[in-house]
């Protein structure tokens, strides 16, 4: 065989910065050289002369294929480098050049070459192989205008081989500074435009990755990544590129490795003879203390890769095989540890059969022994706990949790202590040991493990409430104790700050902040603080626990002044800071403060925690509200983005609202015209919770024109149930689409024999009978406003946050004349509307109860004439004790005869006889000689 030819190429276009340093490394095995210029005003073209180079000019046409396939037309030799004038053959390994292409086989048509993409200062960004070296033929040709793919006839190319990166290995320096961004930039631009005139668009979306994850566009990258790995395996050089970008990308952090392993999976089922996904998917199992699967993966992987044959290039090689060995090691030690921890698990219980079966069954998995310390249950509690296998110990409650905790603690034997509530179980219990070993190597100082705790509504489909982080596991140490007569903590006895382990991918689900529990865990959470005030006065850290407590039970004024105190307090919440200041928005927007005291407020608050999605999302959603819907837009996007990247370490109420956020973004961006951003967000947000009205509102006002394809979309969240299309039904009566009520309504008649009582007015607008639409309205209003206001005092008589929320909502119904007067009455203000005030007066003396009338009629004080006729209303009505509450507070210059007679009649009924008879002599001093009077002295006569 004679000697084999080799013409290197270049596409160049002002290069003199890199040319020669490209040209240095290929040199020596150069039989000829290309270079096609494009438009160079500086020394390219020289530069390429000194080499001997063959210069053809050439008019460039936005189309890297088209010129390079000129390029192609020109050379000679056997085979072809054809390489950027950025690239160039590292020092170790372009010596290898002139051996490599010779030994190649017949049948081999193409080599590829692993090119590290370095930057300025020469550390590798990525790594990757490319095609840079091929047999000259004629069926071998470009197609793309940009990151074009070499193509045989047009298919992928046959005889591929991958050169290992210690044979040869290209460095790329074309992303590295400003220049480098200008060209991605550049290529981006094209990248987009044949994206959108393509047939086939799908092909474009690991390049688009590639280019946006070299301007730094993490987003979209990942984006288009996914996109591309959607298509399934494709006929590719290179295909799997995505899998590879996309897992480097879940690697960089711990929370991501729950989808790093979905990712891995799907990677192995598309490319199962890969070694390095095998590897991928043990590094994303040990990620998630997996260690034994971890460990038996890397075994496939390196096996894999000994006899590696398949098509798509690998990056598997000696070095790689060494490592995961070691990692195998490792992985395998964890293991053995995981095993050797004694675990305990100890709990405090009081009538909890409710819970400490599923507490004892989820302990069961990662403990070797459970304590239950009783404090007193009347129910079935301790049996439960003794035939699940918990030793049981009873203790005699002293109203402080601490106390009981630390009794606890005498009865372990383990290493470590997970010390949960009842209504607390690990969301993945399995990996509680997996955890403790990762903790015992990599931080064996550490005395405790800070992990997640989720509180979750198990009345409300297992809604996320909010997330914090606290200790629930640690060492076995006589050092290490409980304070706090209620929401305890562990410290150290001598007062020596923890050493402790973050790990927030580990969870903790709890169930206490739950609808129907709430309310009294938090009235006794309450009292038990409140013992603590009285025995040792009040401390900063109660601020925090009185600011939670009032929150719950809907005081929103208490809770809101101790949030601030909290704030203001030397105190500071570890991880948990950020819950007062957004308790203070919660409360601001529960009493109605002004939005713009709310922005500044959030403002704030974003300021401190930039990190956090919570704040960023509640100035977004204020912007919304006030039709600001750029800028709206801008932070909830912001907020999203922010927490796909949460590491947890701070708590948050995110989980909560997203929904909310999803929906109020669709919002925004509908009213700019975004209409398929607005569509993919409002699907999102109803994927969260199709059950919050203001997220399905927004799907069906986007939806509203195509009736019937919003009633197929309404069927993927909601069953054919009952409860559902009630809920449906009452939904669109109460935000006004029309048609889909008259479609649900007929479905409850149609399905349950429920028709709606108000759909003859319905009817009646679609047959435009306004006059008698009109009359039934008015005898409704008057019914209706009856209900509304015997519901709302109801509700005004409960404590909760639920409460408060049902209230909000009624009140929203009234009158705009009623809703003045209720606010200045409610809320301590000057009453303008007397005639108002008469209006519910009415409803208050029918509905209210003692308190509730007492208070509104005092209001009245200062208004003479409306407050005797108050007075005169309870007295009809015998509402003795009100009228008298009202009757305490009025001036003595204002104490007249009938107010002496008014009294004595409170006073007598209230079983006050001398005081009664008192008050008659007073009003007869006064010129009230009544026979009223006379009837009262004289029954006063037959009492003792």
């Amino acid at each position: 065989m004679g000697k084999i030819a080799v013409s290197v190429c270049y596409i160049v276009k002002n290069e003199e910065k890199t040319l020669s340093v490209s040209l240095d490394s290929v040199q020596a095995v150069a039989d000829e050289i290309v270079v096609i210029d494009t438009g160079s005003t500086d020394k390219t073209k020289t530069i390429a002369q000194s080499y001997g180079a063959k210069i053809y000019d050439y008019t460039w046409q936005d189309d890297f294929a088209a010129a390079r396939n000129f390029a192609l037309s020109k050379v000679s030799g056997d085979w072809v480098i054809f390489l950027d004038a950025d690239e160039y053959f590292s020092e170790e390994t372009r010596k290898n050049l002139g051996m490599v292409i010779p030994q190649q086989e017949p049948s081999v048509n193409l080599l590829l070459i692993q090119r590290q993409d370095v930057d300025e200062a020469g550390k590798v960004m990525l790594s990757l192989y490319v095609p840079r070296i091929f047999r000259r033929k004629a069926d071998l040709r470009y197609e793309g205008a940009i990151h074009e793919e070499l193509r045989q006839n047009g298919e992928l190319v046959t005889g591929i081989v991958t050169i290992p990166p210690a044979t040869l290995t290209l460095i790329h320096t074309g992303y590295a500074g400003a220049q480098g961004t200008a060209k991605a930039q550049r290529n981006l631009k094209i990248l987009l435009q044949e994206m959108a005139k393509a047939k086939n668009p799908g092909h474009y979306y690991g390049y688009l990755a590639e280019t946006y994850d070299g301007l730094g566009d993490r987003e979209n990258a990942m984006k288009y990544a996914y996109m591309d790995i959607r298509r399934g395996r494709q006929l590719e050089t290179y295909a799997s590129r995505s899998y590879r970008l996309l897992l480097v990308k879940l690697s960089e952090k711990k929370r991501d490795y729950r989808e790093r392993q979905r990712v891995a999976q799907m990677a192995l089922k598309d490319y199962p003879e890969l070694p390095e996904f095998h590897a991928e998917y043990a590094e994303s199992l040990a990620a998630g203390w997996e260690y034994g699967r971890a460990a038996a993966l890397l075994d496939k992987a390196i096996s894999l890769g000994k006899d590696y044959k398949g098509l798509e290039p690998t990056l598997f090689d000696a070095e790689m095989g060494r490592l995961w060995q070691k990692r195998q090691a490792h992985f395998l030690a964890l293991k053995k540890t995981a095993a050797q921890i004694r675990i305990t698990a100890c709990v405090i219980t009081k009538n909890e059969a409710k819970n400490i079966g599923k507490w004892l069954e989820n302990a069961q998995v990662y403990a070797d022994e459970c304590i239950v310390l009783d404090t007193g249950s009347t129910d079935e509690t301790c049996t439960l706990a003794a035939q699940g296998g918990a030793k049981v110990y009873s203790y005699a409650w002293q109203d402080d949790f601490a106390a009981a905790r630390n009794e606890a603690l005498k009865y372990v034997q383990g290493d470590w202590i997970a010390f949960l509530d009842a209504d607390e179980y690990f969301d993945r219990p399995a990996e509680v040991r997996g955890a403790l070993a990762e903790c015992e190597h990599s931080y064996s100082q550490a005395e405790a493990v800070r992990l997640t705790i989720c509180n979750v509504d198990a009345d409300d489909g297992w809604r996320e409430i909010s997330r914090f982080c606290n200790i629930r596991l640690f060492r076995n140490r006589e050092y290490l104790r409980y304070w706090g007569r209620i929401h305890e903590n562990l410290a150290h006895v001598q007062d020596k700050a923890l050493t402790l382990w973050e790990e927030p991918e580990l969870k903790v689900m709890h169930t206490g902040y739950s609808t129907g529990i709430i309310q009294q865990k938090n009235q006794r959470n309450l009292a038990l603080i409140r013992k603590d005030i009285a025995e040792h006065g009040e401390q900063d850290w109660h601020y925090r626990y009185l600011a939670d407590c009032c929150y719950s039970l809907g005081e929103y004024k208490q809770a809101q002044l101790y949030a601030l105190r909290a704030i203001d307090s030397p105190v500071k919440g570890v991880g948990t800071q950020s819950r007062m200041y957004y308790m203070v928005l919660s409360c601001m927007e529960a009493l109605r403060e002004p939005q713009s005291e709310q922005m500044a407020f959030a403002g704030a608050a974003a300021r401190l925690f930039p990190q956090l999605p919570d704040f960023w999302a509640v100035q977004g959603m204020l912007l919304q509200q006030n039709g600001q819907y750029a800028e709206g837009e801008a932070y909830l996007t912001k907020a999203l983005r922010l927490a796909q990247h949460d590491d947890g370490r701070e708590a948050s109420a995110f989980g909560d609202i997203e929904a909310l956020v999803c929906a109020r973004l669709a919002d925004c961006q509908a009213h700019l015209g975004k209409n398929q951003e607005a569509e993919e967000n409002s699907r999102r947000a109803m994927e969260l919770n199709p059950y919050e009205e203001e997220v399905l509102a927004v799907l069906c006002t986007l939806r509203q024109a195509d009736s019937e394809r919003l009633i197929q979309e309404l069927e993927h969240y909601f069953a054919a149930a009952e409860t559902d299309i009630l809920f449906l039904c009452r939904f669109c009566e109460r935000n006004g689409f029309g048609r889909l009520y008259a479609y649900y309504s007929a479905q409850l008649q149609k399905r349950w024999g429920k028709g709606s009582s108000r759909q003859e007015y319905y009817e009646l607008l679609q047959a435009g009978d306004w006059q008698q639409l009109t009359d039934k309205i008015q005898t409704g209003l008057a019914e209706n406003l009856d209900m509304s206001m015997n519901l709302l005092l109801r509700l005004k008589r409960k404590e909760g946050k639920n409460y408060r929320e049902a209230e909000r909502q009624l009140f929203d119904l009234l009158p705009a004349q009623i809703q003045n007067c209720w606010q200045s009455v409610f809320q301590a203000g000057r009453i303008a509307d007397w005639e108002a005030y008469k209006i519910i007066w009415k409803y208050m003396l029918r509905y209210g109860d003692e308190k509730q009338i007492s208070e509104y009629a005092q209001r009245s004080l200062t208004e003479g004439k409306t407050r005797q006729e108050l007075i005169e209303d309870l007295l009809e009505q015998e509402k003795w004790q009100s009228a008298f509450n009202v009757l305490a507070l009025v001036p003595q210059e204002n104490a007249d005869g009938p107010f002496w007679q008014a009294l004595g009649r409170c006073l007598y009924h209230l079983g006050e006889y001398a005081a009664a008879g008192e008050a008659f002599a007073k009003a007869r001093q006064a010129g009230q000689d009544t026979l009223l009077i006379k009837s009262y002295e004289k029954w006063l006569e037959n009492c003792s």
